[in-house]
Formats: structure tokens, sequence, C-alpha cells
């Protein structure tokens, strides 16, 4: 596998207005064409620097349906929700209002959950993945008991609960079948450690064969696996890596 679909930047100030041009034009050719444009974040520090620069770009964001890509289950007032991390770096920046579809609501019951995301318009326009340094990515931990209901390219279900060691709280995570639902993706990473990672995964991926424990071991690799960076037919996108 080549490097032609990794976009690498000296600085994390760098990335973050590099992505966020890229999501934008991505944004802004959907709105063009089909007059509406969806997009899926991920949550944690990485994308904060970002968020705030994409908040800045000329979206028409009143046409921009916005939901994430995992939740912890936790209060948007909790430090931890990636809701509150999004309305802070984003949300709340902007000068007009967006749908913002949560994937947590307290109180919902499983069933009133998927019950409401189900009328989520898909295919997103632009996924924005990140990853840990147990590889994980969304809420696909290496360690959760679900990890394989999770990422089988089968599961009839677009969201799905789960919680580990790693994840600590209850997370609401689409499922992977749900996120290859795209027209195209970002992958966002900074620093030396989760470059290691990656370069796992490139190994794995550069294989004639990708088992399903390396699928479990390494969850991205589901993800990326689907994507050009294994299939000149797969979903379109990039990884975004910067040293620091």
């Amino acid at each position: 596998m080549s490097n032609r679909y990794l976009v690498q930047s000296d600085n994390a100030v760098g990335q973050a207005e590099v992505l966020a041009q890229e999501i934008a034009a991505r944004l802004n050719r959907s709105v063009a064409a089909r007059g509406r444009a969806s997009i899926a974040f991920s949550g944690g520090s990485t994308p904060v620097a970002m968020l705030d620069q994409l908040s800045r770009q000329p979206v028409d964001w009143a046409r921009v349906d916005v939901t994430l890509v995992d939740e912890r289950c936790v209060p948007e007032g909790d430090e931890r929700s990636n809701a509150g991390m999004l309305r802070a770096a984003f949300l709340d920046k902007l000068d007009v209002a967006v749908d913002f579809v949560p994937l947590f609501v307290p109180g919902e019951t499983d069933a009133i959950r998927r019950a409401r995301l189900s009328d989520y318009r898909l295919p997103f326009d632009v996924v924005h993945l990140g990853m840990g340094g147990d590889a994980h990515t969304a809420s696909f931990f290496p360690d959760a008991p679900n990890i394989g209901e999770m990422i089988d390219l089968e599961q009839p279900q677009l969201v799905m609960t789960t919680q580990s060691a790693n994840s600590r709280e209850d997370r609401v995570t689409w499922s992977l079948p749900a996120l290859l639902q795209t027209r195209f993706f970002v992958l966002q990473l900074v620093g030396a450690a989760k470059r290691a990672v990656l370069d796992q995964v490139y190994t794995a991926l550069a294989g004639k064969t990708i088992t399903e424990q390396q699928r479990r071991e390494l969850p991205v690799l589901a993800f990326l696996a689907e994507t050009r960076l294994r299939n000149p037919d797969g979903i379109p996108g990039y990884v975004y890596y910067a040293g620091e």
C-alpha cells in the first residue's frame, strides 16, 4: 500500500487548517449537488483545533446535518461528553443554528434511540474518524465484548451500545456498516505513538489477506480495509497525520 492517501503535516496547527478546508470543500460540494450535506464527527481532544478552524469556513451550515461517530453515555454537561466538546469547539461558534443529532439522550432506552436514529439520512457525506493508541476508532474497542458484532460487515443495526475496560463508560456508536455508508472519510491522527500504530495498520492493509483476529485487534483496520487504501473501488478518503 502506498502513501498516496496519507496527508502529513509538521504540526497539529497546520493539520487543523488543511483538514478544515478539505471538510468544508466536501460539504459545499454536497450542498451544491443535493441541497443538503451530512457529517459525523469524532470526539476527544484531537479534533478541537480543526473544529475551530472549520467554524470559520464559508459553509451553509443551515443545510448541514451534524452528528457524532460515537458518544459516551453521559449528559452533555459532563466534561467527557463528545457532544459537549462539539458544542463548545464548533456549534456555538456558528452564526446559524445547525441540525445536530445527538447519539445519547439521557433517559432514552436502546429501542427508542434506535428508532430515533433510524430516521437519520444516510449516506453521510463525510465521516471524520479518530484513532486511539489501541487502534480503536468510533467505539470499536479491541477489548469490548461485542467487538465482533460492531465490526461485522453484515451487522443490521446502525447504532449499537458497548462497554469495556478501555471505554470506561457505556457508549453509543454507529456500527461499522453504518459508518461505511459515506461518500468520503478522513482519519485524523496526531503524535508519534499513533503513527507507530498506524504503521501496523498499514502493514496489515498491504497483506494478501486480513484475518478476523487482525480486524478485532486493530479495529480501525476493519474500516480502512473497505476504503481506497486497500481497494481501488473502496470508499474515497485520506489519512491526516501530524507529528505533534
